[in-house]
Formats: C-alpha cells, structure tokens, sequence
C-alpha cells in the first residue's frame, strides 16, 4: 500500500511538473501581437513646447530672446547724446583809453559814449577770462562805417586778430566770436577807426555733453516646429505673461506657407499636422512673455504593414516596427522618430560587366529618401528561396548568404547571415540600403546524393539530440531551433568531401576570411517566424515529449502492479 501511494506522487508530480513547463514554455506561433491603440498611448498624448531648447525654434534673434524656458521680446537700447550750452556773463573791470580810465563812459548802456580815433589802442579788461567761441558784444553809435579787430592788449592788431567786425555805421549792436587764442584770456585790445562806443560786455559760453539711453521693444513672431499624424484635437492651451501687452496665435496646417486664427473651439479643425506662431505685441515699454504652449491630441495609428512593388509611400512611428512586403522579400523597419511619406524604390539590379559567382536569384536595388535614412533604428531583411532553386543551380543550402555590391570596386561584400534551412529564408540586418543578393557555393553534382543521405541521417540525429537537450536543459529551448539546423548542415559538411568548382574559388575565400570556422553561431532571431525542430513545432514537441513520460511512468506502475497480484 506504501509502495503505491508512493508512485501515485510521483505521478501526481510529474503531471504537475509537466503543467509548469507547458505554461513556462508555450509553443510559439510566429505571430507578433501588438497592443490595442490605447496601450500605445495613441489617445490623448501632450505635446509641450516648453521653450527649454532655442534651436527647436524659428525665429529672430536680433528681436526675440528665448531663455530660461520662455520667450520675451528683445530691448532694443538706443544712445543719444547732444551738447546744452550755458552763457556766463562777464563784465568789464577796466578801459584805457589814451592812457586814461574810461570805464565810466562804457560800464552801461546810456547817453555817455566815447569816441574813438584811428591809431589809438582801447585796452579793455574783463572780470572773467574768455575763451574761442565766446562773445564781445559791442553797442555802436552812427558814425562811419569802419572795422573793428579784437588783438592782444597793449599790440598793434593785424587783420583779422581775435575776430572783426564789418561795422556799416548804423547805431546798434555787433558781436565779436573769438578764435585763435592759444589759452583763456581777459584782456584785449580793440582797434577801431573813429567809431562811437556806448558799451561793451563778454558772454562766456559753457558747453555741456548730455546723454539718453532709451529701451524700446519691436513687436516679433516666433514658431513651433510641425506635429503630424493628427487624428483628432482635443485641446491647445498657452501659459503666459501680459503684462499690459498682447500675443497672437496662428496655426498652420501646409508647413507655414499659410496661417489662420485659432477658432475657438479647437476640436474642430480638420488638420493632420499642425504648427503655431505666435506674436508677441509691444506698446514699447514692456514686453509679453510666453512660457508655453500644450497641444493635448490623438494620434493616428500607424499602419504597420505596406505591400511595395517597384516604389511607394509610408509613414513609420517612431520605435514602432513596420513590415514592408515586395514580391522577393520583406522588410522590418524602426525607427527612431515619426517619419511621414517616406519613399522607397525597389528594383532589378542587371549589369552584364559584373562577375557574378553562383546568384540563388535576382539582384534587388533598395533606395530610400533621406527623411527615413536619417531616422532609420533598424532594418532587417528575409529572403524566401524554395528548392527548385537550389537543386537546379547546383548550391550547397547551408552557405547561402546576403551580400550587398559596392559599386566603387564591382565587388560584393558578405553579410552576416541567418539562414534557416527549415523554412528556406534568408535573414540579415542591413547596415545600409544599396544593391543586395544571395550567393551559395556550388555541390559537385556526383556526390549530391551521398550528401542528401547523409544529411537526413545527421538531421534524424540531431532531433534526438535536441529531444534530449531539452529534458536536461528546458530553459534553453528558445535557442535550440536555429541552432540545430545549423549543426545538421554543419555534420554534413564534416562528413562530405566538398568539391569547389574553380569560379567559386573568390567567393569561398571571402567567407573563409568572414567566417574562421566551419561552425556557424545563431546570430540574434527577429520575431515574425515559428520555430521548428525538424518538422515539428517546438512546443508540440514538448508536449509529445512529456506525454511519453507519462506513458511510461503509467506503464511501470501497471507492470509493478501486475507482478504483485497472486497466482
């Protein structure tokens, strides 16, 4: 009775272990399952223009400042500078005359005068000194006409002197402007030709520089850069600062070639890629400050599948991968921002002056437009090839691989490649878009069949390897797949004496160079395919696997059981 309920837990274990690892480990399908629209946060995402980088931004820069996460107009400071003259007064403290005193008869304008007479010296002294650009002003009686010279006192004057007077002899006024003295002086000699003086008095003139600093503001626009794939407006707010002032808001749907108002409800405008301006008004005294703009909006889903013949349009979202369907091959394609109508051309390569060496099919051309190429994250490609094709053209499966033609030396250059013998694809990441195509070394057709033979022997080997691997060791199944058909081509290949036609000899040493070693190591797998062992999907294979366990385990409790009845 112990012995029994003893293996009734071992059996209870062993389907419970069994469970665990089916769930653990479930068959995979090939398929890539993308969330829902709204886990991909395609529904109400922000957009902040928060101003925290200048160069995402148009706009002046002799006018609009953007600085610590804002926008303000730029002051605009204007110098102006002017001189303000001041007049002093001076008065006279002395007049010789013949070498008399006659202040008295020229200190006021009034009925004394003096007549003066030609060769006769008139020293007069001022109470302050004079200076060029200062004034004598001189009040005449009616004489004569004549001239009067302003010189050195106590000295001859000659034409002009200090300054000079053209007197027409009418009573009234005349000034003197001095010029010509080396240094501030007070006392002068006036030399007239018979003239009547009634007074005499000076103006020093004082000139001082002002300065004004005025700071005005210019009214100035500054843009966003564009959004795009708009499916629906949900809100547009700005944060800012008046300040008595004002900004306007434009939107443009065509890329700024031309603006409209922003109607107020904003929910209705029909757009799929949007950019705002917004200009900033001054009455030139203070300046608006804008510190933000948040455009709240669902985005459109991506299309995540385009079917291309020769060339085509598509729109990739930023880190969301896009497969792109040609009749010879599919792409996968990431990239690391959005990037709308982006072209791709695809097209048969021919070119009968390069030499070609075992071709499985036709050379493609990819190009790509440079919105793409600049945003491009990753790119990887998969070729089908079925084995009509490798039978006909005499080529060993296992040494496919993807080359790309460089044009500069008419040479091809190996890839690293996956190649998956199962389900006959090709598959490499591509480090660039060029002309691409797949190369095999030729089978020496005496010795195919041998080498069939012994291949589907070493592939009946190798799943009872993998079988076994898998027992032992479950938490390596994700790798077993590719890497067992490796190892199958891999044995054949140890076993076969490989006889290389001499045109392939280049193309050999190129993937000798590449490739150290006759082994082939898995490179990185892509999503979008099953895995298989021999025929068998991987998860079939467990559960297979772990329902002959259980077999058996049930076998040798019935045959354990049946021994112990009596006879």
């Amino acid at each position: 009775m112990e012995e029994m309920q003893t293996r009734t837990i071992v059996l209870f274990l062993v389907v419970v272990i069994s469970l665990g690892i089916l769930y653990i480990l479930p068959n995979p399908t090939g398929l890539t399952v993308y969330p829902t629209e709204s886990l991909l946060g395609y529904k109400g995402i922000s957009k902040v223009w928060n101003f925290s980088d200048a160069g995402d931004y148009v706009y002046n820069s002799s006018e609009v400042v953007i600085s610590e996460n804002q926008v303000s107009l730029k002051p605009i400071t204007s110098n102006y500078s002017w001189y303000e003259l001041t007049y002093e007064e001076s008065v006279l403290l002395s007049v010789i005359y013949k070498e008399k005193e006659k202040i008295n008869d020229l200190s006021a304008k009034d009925s004394k005068d003096l007549k003066v007479d030609k060769d006769n010296m008139l020293n007069i002294k001022f109470n302050k000194s004079l200076e060029n650009n200062d004034i004598i002003s001189i009040y005449l009686k009616s004489s004569s006409p004549s001239e009067l010279y302003l010189c050195n006192a106590n000295t001859e004057c000659q034409s002009p002197g200090y300054g000079k007077v053209d007197y027409d002899g009418n009573e009234g006024w005349y000034n003197i402007t001095l010029s010509g003295l080396s240094f501030p002086n007070n006392t002068f000699n006036l030399d007239p030709e018979d003239v009547k003086l009634d007074f005499i008095k000076a103006v020093h003139q004082i000139k001082t520089e002002k300065s004004s600093t005025n700071t005005s503001y210019k009214n100035s626009t500054v843009q966003t850069r564009d959004i795009s794939q708009i499916k629906q407006i949900k809100s547009i707010t700005f944060s800012q600062e008046l300040n008595s002032q004002a900004i306007g808001y434009k939107y443009s749907k065509d890329k700024g070639l031309t603006w409209d108002s922003l109607p107020d409800n904003v929910s209705g405008l029909d757009v799929q890629e949007i950019r705002f301006s917004a200009t900033l008004y001054s009455d030139e005294k203070s300046t608006p400050i804008l510190k933000g703009i948040t455009l709240v909006y669902d985005k459109i889903q991506p299309k995540l599948s385009f079917e291309i013949d020769k060339s085509g349009l598509i729109n990739v979202s930023a880190n969301i991968p896009v497969t792109i369907n040609s009749s010879n091959f599919l792409l996968n394609v990431t990239t690391k921002q959005d990037v709308a109508n982006a072209n791709i051309s695809i097209r048969k390569f021919t070119n009968a002056s390069i030499e070609i060496l075992n071709p499985l099919g036709e050379f493609m051309d990819i190009d790509i437009d440079e919105s793409l190429k600049n945003s491009l994250d990753s790119v990887v490609i998969r070729i089908p090839y079925n084995e009509e094709d490798i039978s006909s053209k005499n080529i060993n499966e296992s040494t496919l691989k993807l080359y790309y033609y460089n044009e500069s030396d008419n040479t091809w250059i190996p890839l690293t490649s996956n190649v998956d013998v199962t389900n006959n694809i090709i598959e490499a990441a591509l480090p660039h878009f060029s002309i691409y195509g797949v190369f095999g070394n030729k089978v020496n057709s005496t010795i195919i069949q041998n080498q069939l033979n012994q291949s589907q022997s070493n592939k009946t080997n190798n799943i009872s390897k993998s079988i076994s691997s898998i027992i032992t060791m479950p938490e390596t199944i994700t790798e077993t797949t590719e890497s067992s058909q490796v190892s199958e081509s891999a044995s054949t290949d140890e076993n076969k004496t490989e006889v290389i036609p001499e045109e392939s000899q280049a193309l050999n040493e190129t993937q000798a160079a590449e490739e150290p070693s006759t082994s082939k190591e898995k490179e990185k797998g892509v999503t979008g395919f099953a895995t298989y062992i021999g025929k068998v999907g991987m998860g079939n294979l467990i559960v297979l696997i772990l329902g002959l366990s259980l077999l058996v385990v049930y076998a040798v409790y019935k045959i354990s059981k049946k021994k112990k009845q009596p006879l």
